[in-house]
């Protein structure tokens, strides 16, 4: 539905000041068409437009520089404790200015008003640098590119407040080294090998460019892995039984999840595919859903079963806001946008917590753990396993190996008998 600052606000004084507040003024119509396309409710819209028409109005009539808002944004931050400001309501807090402008600020990046750039970030054009390098080079996904630049941020952050040189130039072998294990102490084996491969690549771009004297990757420590050393972390068949049927599903919230649930307990997916999964990847007409590639593997089609679809259904027409999003699973809180990462990792945690699910793992990959541990129950092949996980090479599902227990016990040998003499 179209909105206005016209159909948003009647009084007529009002609408005199939002329309002569400045130079942003002219932005609000599409500032609050924008936001109704993302279900913002009216209440919303209208105070993230009274906040921006009250920054606008802050600026006494200048224009600034569209590309640097900052620098206004936190004047008109450290103004608002004091503001006088003749006929604007003082705001009762400042994150809901903060919320609207950066609001406006994510309606000017996407409309092509200013161009995005980092805020704040150290050693700012090497590091967008590299990101392009990444991505010319390697042609890694938009995902991974951006993993690799919040890794890197770290290191680059630390280094120019560690540095007093100011240049990657001065970057030593013992600098490399120090951060490294500072930085991953507290954290596990995968975060360590995820930024040990961003600071690796990062070093070699580095001499690549001319932007260190020589290859630093070889400062970093090595970490030790051992193929198939883990042992699968999967959620028990009755303890996933028991999370799903006990997802209360009466309000939008639970809807949601169940169907979550239902999924990844159904066919074993990962966290990324059912979050990429779209309205247009379930087939109702076939029977079918489909899930995306994940990690170069393989895309999956599994038959919609009933449970699933039933799932589905109710949640799309009791719970799912309609809006231009293709992605199944939304926030229930306008702007609607994808569940990310966190998010899904976190209401599988409180689910778990919940109904006390005893897991060696809290997650979304549990129930693939599961879902391939019930497979070799059943006496499935590991090709076949293989394909139904999604997985590249054959060689990823021989984890699983360590889990066939009815294999492991045909070649276990028996113990021989042993003799007690009486003394």
């Amino acid at each position: 539905m179209y909105r206005s600052v016209n159909s948003l606000f009647k009084c007529p004084k009002t609408l005199k000041k939002l329309n002569n507040c400045g130079c942003f003024g002219r932005y609000l119509d599409d500032f609050a068409e924008w936001m109704a396309r993302d279900q913002f409710s009216d209440f919303t819209m209208g105070r993230h437009i009274s906040n921006v028409a009250h920054f606008s109005h802050s600026l006494k009539g200048r224009d600034p520089e569209i590309n640097n808002l900052d620098c206004h944004i936190q004047s008109f931050i450290e103004h608002i404790p004091t503001c006088h400001c003749k006929g604007w309501k003082k705001p009762r807090k400042i994150k809901y200015v903060r919320h609207s402008l950066n609001r406006f600020k994510s309606f000017l990046f996407e409309c092509g008003k200013i161009q995005p750039k980092p805020e704040g970030l150290a050693y700012a054009e090497i590091h967008n640098e590299y990101l392009v390098w990444l991505s010319e080079k390697f042609f890694l996904k938009n995902s991974s590119v951006k993993l690799r630049s919040s890794y890197l941020k770290q290191f680059l952050q630390w280094y120019e407040d560690f540095s007093k040189q100011g240049d990657l130039h001065a970057l030593t072998a013992n600098d490399v080294e120090f951060f490294f294990i500072k930085a991953t102490r507290p954290w596990s084996a995968a975060y360590r090998r995820s930024l040990q491969g961003t600071l690796r690549s990062f070093f070699d771009f580095c001499h690549e460019r001319k932007h260190t004297t020589r290859n630093l990757r070889f400062s970093l420590p090595v970490i030790k892995t051992y193929r198939l050393s883990e042992v699968p972390r999967k959620i028990d068949e009755k303890e996933s039984a028991k999370l799903v049927s006990g997802i209360e599903r009466s309000g939008a919230s639970g809807k949601r999840n169940y169907a979550i649930l239902r999924i990844l307990d159904t066919y074993g997916v990962r966290g990324c595919q059912l979050r990429s999964l779209k309205l247009k990847d379930i087939d109702w007409q076939k029977n079918e859903i489909h899930f995306p590639p994940a990690k170069n593997g393989k895309s999956l089609a599994f038959p919609l079963m009933a449970e699933v679809g039933n799932a589905i259904l109710d949640y799309l027409k009791n719970a799912r806001q309609k809006c231009r999003r293709q992605e199944l699973f939304l926030t229930l809180r306008a702007p609607f946008k994808p569940l990310s990462h966190k998010a899904l990792s976190q209401m599988i945690r409180t689910a778990m917590l919940k109904s006390d699910i005893d897991s060696p793992s809290r997650g979304a990959h549990c129930f693939r753990h599961g879902f391939v541990s019930r497979m070799i129950e059943q006496g499935e092949s590991f090709k076949h396993i293989a394909d139904l996980a999604g997985h590249k090479h054959i060689q990823t599902t021989f984890i699983y190996t360590k889990i066939d227990f009815n294999s492991l016990a045909e070649v276990a040998l028996e113990l021989p008998e042993v003799r007690y003499e009486n003394n």
